[in-house]
């Protein structure tokens, strides 16, 4: 029978079988899973499912909602196919749940276990036979609880005189087994006395038999008579009488008190015929003698000979011993799995797991959780650090998208994202574009072109491209933009675009990241293409992924959840789908929102809706950036060499810089050249220097940046003193603090 995971998330996991598979496994092993709360089956309609684990020593974590199929949500119940990665690293996992989020709530289910084996281990064959052994007995003490209760005592000839009697201990104890039918059901199974007593109250009457007429197999009918219990290996039930019992020459195997009259139950062989193993169950006719009914079962491989003993069935001590039991049919031993020399460890204190050093300690999923927290404090703190603003392709307001001075002027940006992909000799190179033909002087695609190639076009579009020099209109290389990032302190946002990469292009891009140190917490790689995502996070197991969307679905945050933390979504803005649920629902599965391509005019509302990225062209970012509304009839004094640099910004640390470049206006004192923004607007008055041309040459005179204390026009910019002798243009420039 299959096996099947059952989980009361309020209670600890009992009796699962184990999940085993092999390194390179491709074959997609699934598990039934039923999910209970209190006993009760726990509703899954709009839970999102997320299997999650840890593979042997934290080598990889495992992330996935690709292998849920819900069977019946109502009651709890889905399969879950692992994925190939599930089974990447060798060894024991060291923890291994389900998860189900919805909204804001998070739910998880006790761990369970997974064993992972190597391709070369010789002993490798004969360990998975002891845990497809153990598995199996799980799964038969679900099943033959049941199927024994099934097929026994139907042969009630003998038992008719207790039919009334029964019938009234059934209506008594209905309570009881209506109990324990439930906790079967949670996963949570009887101990053995509990078995037994229940077992002795069921009404047999109601379970089908063996024979097609209603009654057991009679113990005569089997040619040649048999000398013992081990002899009768068909499959079927078989009645024997205290007599017949008695006759047999290994009767003293059975416990004392379950001789005599009862039924044999054989179970159908496993293995091939040469290698079949029995599975037997006796259950003794005791209920008229007034003892316990208890079934009792053992096993053996008729090549290897004499049979197991007996184990009573409800038996817990019998499963966790079995994996050092001498006596398996195969011979398999706890020092053939490498289980022989395991020191029995205390467990680690709160202190010992977040020091992460004592080797000789066991770790327990509050301790984990503490080693977890010290050991990723930094990368948590890069994680959890609030809302960023992030560049696109560079300061393109001011120079051609994706060049080298678009990156070097992109300052008030926590962020520069670029784009990259491989040219036809492998190397990685900045184009946003398949094909040059937009941005440059040449055409064709990137990747049909060696590197050479590639660096001798020229950016031929863009802002204030004549004022760039030669080496300024190059095309930049992926290690120029990682240097810029470098210099400026700023954190690497790469989008990888689509293309069918090799091993060897992705080993050059490792090897250029950490170059420039960008390995883990201090770079987000980001794709429309999932699949370059999947093999970055096999990369980069802490590495912050993005995956990019045009809209928000649940297919694409599954998708986004199965990539493990850190993790986000990447939607362009604009989208219905971008909205107070899905961001609660990402947010509440741990994951991050990013939008884009964020005109400054949606800034609040983007903000308000809890996002955590903001990519945009606008020159404001994290620090402020605003260009002044000039009044009184002033004007920008731009020219083809003199910029328009009428704006505020923010300089970090509560500083603001004001420039101001003006011609035209009314040069009377206290006259308002521009409001500040709200941001820009200072607690007290600054008095700043400015310089105005004039008949004679030029003068130094003063304008006032009025603070919120200033009863006059608070919040402006006013002429100061001495500019009465202006005769065209005045400028200034001015850094003042905000307290």
């Amino acid at each position: 029978m299959a096996d099947v995971l059952r989980f009361d998330i309020a209670k600890d996991p009992k009796g699962n079988p184990i999940t085993y598979g092999r390194v390179g496994d491709t074959d997609g092993l699934t598990r039934s899973v039923k999910v209970f709360e209190d006993g009760k089956p726990l509703d899954l309609t709009g839970y999102v499912i997320t299997f999650e684990g840890n593979t042997s020593k934290y080598k990889t974590k495992v992330f996935d909602t690709g292998g849920v199929k819900l069977v019946d949500a109502t009651k709890g119940e889905f399969t879950y196919t692992f994925p190939n990665m599930a089974f990447a690293v060798e060894g024991q996992y060291e923890r291994a749940y389900f998860s189900f989020a919805k909204s804001d709530t998070r739910k998880t289910t006790g761990d369970f276990e997974i064993i992972v084996f190597g391709n070369s281990d010789i002993d490798a064959d004969e360990a998975e036979t002891i845990i497809t052994e153990y598995n199996r007995l799980v799964a038969e003490l679900h099943a033959l609880q049941e199927q024994a209760i099934d097929d026994m005592n139907q042969n009630f000839a003998e038992v008719e005189s207790e039919m009334e009697v029964l019938a009234q201990k059934i209506s008594d104890t209905q309570a009881e087994i209506d109990r324990a039918l439930a906790e079967f059901e949670a996963g949570d199974f009887y101990t053995k006395a509990e078995t037994t007593n229940v077992i002795n109250q069921l009404d047999w009457q109601k379970y089908p038999l063996t024979q097609s007429d209603g009654t057991a197999k009679y113990f005569p009918s089997i040619t040649p008579v048999p000398n013992s219990l081990a002899d009768i290996t068909e499959t079927g039930t078989w009645y024997l009488t205290a007599n017949q019992f008695n006759s047999l020459i290994e009767e003293t195997t059975v416990p004392t008190d379950l001789r005599g009259g009862g039924w044999l139950i054989v179970l159908p062989f496993t293995g091939s015929a040469d290698s079949k193993t029995v599975y037997q169950m006796w259950l003794a006719n005791t209920s008229s003698e007034g003892k316990n009914r208890r079934p009792i079962i053992r096993y053996w491989a008729e090549s290897k000979g004499a049979p197991s003993d007996w184990v009573e069935l409800a038996s817990t001590k019998a499963l966790n011993t079995h994996i050092s039991n001498n006596s398996n049919p195969h011979g398999v031993t706890k020092e053939q799995i490498g289980l022989g020399n395991v020191p029995n460890y205390s467990v680690a204190s709160t202190e010992e797991a977040e020091a992460g050093i004592a080797d000789d300690k066991l770790i327990t999923p509050s301790t984990m959780n503490y080693f977890y927290l010290a050991k990723t404090q930094k990368r948590r703190q890069r994680w959890d650090e609030g809302l960023n603003w992030i560049a696109h392709r560079g300061n393109n307001t001011t120079y051609p998208e994706n060049s080298i001075p678009a990156f070097l002027t992109a300052r008030r940006h926590w962020g520069i994202e670029t784009d990259i992909q491989v040219t036809s000799d492998g190397q990685w190179v900045v184009m946003h574009d398949a094909t040059v033909d937009r941005t440059t002087n040449g055409t064709g695609a990137v990747a049909s072109m060696t590197l050479a190639q590639f660096r001798a076009l020229r950016f031929d579009t863009g802002t204030n491209l004549s004022y760039l020099t030669d080496a300024e209109k190059t095309p930049p290389t992926f290690e120029e933009y990682l240097l810029i990032c470098k210099q400026t302190n700023k954190v690497p946002v790469v989008e990888i675009k689509s293309y069918a990469y090799t091993e060897t292009h992705y080993d050059l891009l490792k090897e250029t990241l950490n170059r420039f140190g960008y390995d883990e917490t201090n770079c987000v790689i980001i794709s429309f293409d999932f699949t370059v995502l999947v093999k970055i996070r096999i990369l980069y197991p802490n590495m912050e992924l993005h995956y990019l969307v045009d809209s928000i679905t649940t297919s694409n945050i599954n998708q986004a959840i199965s990539l493990g933390i850190p993790a986000a979504i990447s939607s362009n803005y604009n989208q219905t789908s971008v909205n107070d649920a899905n961001i609660k629902l990402i947010h509440a599965a741990g994951l991050k929102v990013a939008v884009w391509t964020v005109p400054e005019p949606s800034f609040d509302a983007m903000i308000k809706l809890g996002v955590d990225y903001i990519t945009t062209n606008s020159q404001s970012g994290n620090l402020r950036f605003s260009k002044l509304s000039l009044a009184n009839g002033f004007t920008a004094n731009a020219s083809s060499w003199n910029m328009d640099t009428n704006y505020v910004e923010e300089l970090g640390g509560n500083n603001v810089r004001l420039e101001i470049n003006l011609s035209s206006g009314d040069n009377t004192q206290s006259t308002t050249i521009a409001d500040l923004p709200s941001w820009a607007i200072p607690m007290y008055i600054q008095y700043a220097n400015a310089t105005i041309r004039t008949s004679g040459g030029i003068s130094v005179v003063s304008m006032d940046v009025n603070g919120r204390r200033k009863t006059d026009k608070p919040g402006t910019i006013t002429v100061g003193i001495g500019w009465s002798s202006r005769t065209t243009w005045v400028a200034g420039s001015t850094t003042y603090k905000l307290d």
